[in-house]
């Protein structure tokens, strides 16, 4: 049972656990020598996943499955070597092959419906995971997993649909429970529901005992809201302290200087940003209006070009455009007279 304070859904812990309350002996773990043999492959496989270089630890797990077929943990464990490499399907393959009866069942269904999503088969990864929440009406791990579709594709309204769903089943509020509420939090604050998402990213805030993503995302929204400065830039720093080399945490530190005024401070920090995230076409955006601000404005332009060509948010696009052509300030200023003028209906 201490195990369960480190991993308290673990499938295989629980089912042990409900079998022992029941009175059942638990199945041998190593019932003859082929099953010993596998286990120390599956030993090797596990130690060596984390080079992702080599494919040395697949070749240890598809070992033990040849010597055990049934070794469920160590299926799922490949279908998580195929997941870290992005192959996808042979991922699904993999989980494919977990026996109903498996405590990794639920696990390897939830994953597999994930998969697909990745290949762009999200319709179908969506009906799965409803047909698992109609067999498995009091798990909430099949609605949490549909939020996360949901969320991923910016459908932040069916999104909290199905995190309140988590959110009622799981009871009474519990620190494990913190990735619901920031979850909800966050669709709440895209669809401008700020009371809303201000509430639950507090709450997630409590139960995570300040995780740095709580941290980061609600200092984040307080800083792009012009509101409690000086509590948002604390709250960043301490998220840096925990996570340094997070792109999007160090973003956010850099934003804030830039809010309170402090360009070339700014200017560090969105440098470093980009460096650990380069993809991310909101960094480099910040990295170009602050580049701007302190006169380096090749540099800046450089910097929107490169954010335009990452696919940016729609809403994005017209404004990158707008800096381009004709400078940060007269661009920020016509945004906001478009947004005045859509305030009043004209």
């Amino acid at each position: 049972e201490g195990f369960l304070v480190f991993a308290p859904e673990h499938p295989l812990v629980r089912d042990h656990l409900t079998r022992l309350s029941r009175g059942e002996a638990l199945p041998a773990q190593v019932r003859n020598a082929a099953d010993g043999a596998a286990e120390a492959l599956y030993g090797l496989g596990s130690a060596l996943m984390q080079d992702t270089s080599s494919d040395l630890s697949e070749v240890y797990l598809h070992l033990a499955l040849y010597l055990r077929p049934d070794f469920d943990i160590a299926r799922s464990l490949l279908a998580g070597a195929h997941e870290s490499r992005k192959r996808w399907q042979d991922a699904i393959d993999a989980y494919g092959k977990i026996d109903r009866a498996s405590p990794l069942y639920m696990n390897a269904r939830i994953q597999t419906a994930l998969a697909l999503d990745r290949l762009e088969r999200d319709t179908e990864a969506v009906a799965m995971l409803r047909r698992l929440a109609r067999d498995k009406p009091d798990r909430i791990d099949p609605l949490v997993a549909i939020g996360d579709i949901y969320r991923a594709k910016e459908n932040y309204a069916e999104a909290v649909i199905y995190y309140e769903r988590a959110i009622a089943l799981s009871g009474t509020p519990a620190d494990r429970d913190w990735t619901l509420y920031y979850a909800r939090g966050i669709c709440f604050e895209r669809l401008g529901e700020w009371d809303k998402a201000e509430s639950d990213l507090k709450l997630a805030l409590k139960l995570s005992d300040d995780h740095p993503l709580v941290l980061n995302y609600l200092g984040y929204s307080w800083i792009e809201q012009h509101r409690r400065l000086d509590e948002a830039l604390a709250m960043i720093e301490k998220a840096v302290e925990r996570r340094p080399n997070d792109g999007f945490i160090v973003d956010s530190l850099g934003w804030a200087r830039y809010r309170l005024g402090e360009y070339a401070l700014a200017v560090k920090y969105l440098e470093r940003a980009v460096e650990l995230q380069p993809d991310d076409p909101t960094i480099n955006e910040h990295l170009g209006d602050a580049l701007w601000k302190v006169g380096r404005r090749i540099e800046a332009r450089f910097q929107w070009n490169h954010a335009l060509a990452m696919n940016p948010e729609e809403k994005r696009v017209k404004l990158l455009r707008a800096k381009l052509e004709y400078g940060l300030e007269a661009a920020e200023s016509a945004e906001r007279e478009e947004a005045a003028a859509d305030a009043v209906g004209l």
